[in-house]
């Protein structure tokens, strides 16, 4: 783990990412990836966002050089960045991470850099216990990801392509185990090892540039790993034709089908995001990640065995006081 800095005063020497922290103002998050400041509210009030901004970009171009071994910045590998945000809800709001793929001068191909930026992104939110919700997109707002980076894939041996498709696999299931719900933000291309990253979210919205395929067999090899999550979410069917011909599908047609929930014009992405975190806020931040915990588990149970689990959960649930709470709430309006 590297050293975590609580202040600003170690930033000449160390190669932290800072962000915002609710309390001192700035705190690092460690791993191939960057927390952007954005101001999240404080016991004292807001934090100096100029300040703390500045000390991210000093922090990072630290980081860049000395992960590329020189002080040349370029990043050319990408990685992982991450942003929070307090949201106010009925059940009391928390905090919102938005990760996204960092590597829009290459359409965020999902290389090596990203990998690692994933999966160490995803230890830290995974350790949030306060977070409510993940919002999943790519970087420059242009493209959510090109899928695994083609040069890379192109001097795979049959030992480094074992490697390489479990270090993807490993990325992706842990945004899917992620014990909140994540939301994929989708704005143009999203193909190949990007589409099964979209179907680990919970929640799927793209504009109307969406794009996606998954053209694999097109280049020689077949669709692996989490495309195994796609004949359950868009049907056996609609899975053969899109895996066993590579084609291309529109924004409506991937609704159409079922693996985009909602299609919206660019301007409103973000609304149908928000309407979806409202929605998550609004419930008990303990039941919501049991019931996502659940939904994970049932994928691989039986009928049976899902019950079973499903009476233990409700039980547990009230061991904690968030069901009396809330229904207490519930009640109050017919019985006042």
């Amino acid at each position: 783990m590297r050293h975590r800095c609580r202040t600003s005063d170690c930033w000449p020497t160390c190669c932290c990412f800072l962000a915002i922290d609710r309390d001192t103002g700035v705190a690092p998050f460690a791993g191939r990836y960057s927390a952007r400041p954005r101001g999240l509210p404080t016991a004292a009030g807001r934090p100096d966002r100029r300040r703390a901004k500045s000390l991210f970009r000093r922090s990072a171009s630290c980081y860049r050089r000395r992960r590329n071994g020189g002080d040349r910045c370029g990043m050319t590998d990408g990685g992982a960045r991450i942003d929070y945000e307090g949201r106010p809800g009925r059940a009391g709001g928390g905090r919102v991470a938005r990760l996204f793929i960092d590597r829009a001068a290459k359409r965020n191909a999902i290389g090596p850099g990203v990998i690692a930026g994933l999966k160490d992104a995803c230890a830290e939110l995974a350790a949030d216990g306060e977070l409510r919700a993940v919002v999943l997109a790519g970087a420059g707002g242009r493209t959510f990801a090109a899928g695994a980076d083609v040069n890379t894939m192109a001097g795979l041996t049959p030992d480094s392509a074992r490697a390489f498709i479990t270090s993807l696999h490993e990325a992706i299931d842990a945004v899917r185990t992620l014990p909140v719900p994540v939301i994929a933000a989708i704005r143009g291309h999203c193909l190949g090892a990007a589409v099964e990253l979209a179907a680990a979210c919970d929640f799927r919205v793209g504009d109307t540039t969406t794009v996606i395929a998954m053209p694999e067999v097109r280049v020689g090899i077949p669709s692996v790993i989490e495309a195994a999550l796609l004949p359950g979410l868009i049907g056996w069917g609609a899975a053969r034709e899109m895996l066993l011909t590579g084609r291309e599908y529109g924004a409506e047609e991937a609704a159409r089908i079922g693996f985009l929930q909602k299609v919206t014009a660019p301007d409103d992405l973000d609304a149908a995001i928000d309407a979806w975190l409202d929605a998550i806020l609004a419930c008990g931040p303990a039941a919501v990640r049991t019931q996502k915990s659940l939904l994970n588990r049932w994928q691989e149970m039986s009928l049976s065995e899902a019950v079973a689990v499903s009476i233990d959960a409700f039980a547990a649930s009230f061991e904690t006081d968030e069901p009396a709470r809330m229904l207490a709430r519930a009640l109050k309006p017919r019985n006042g």
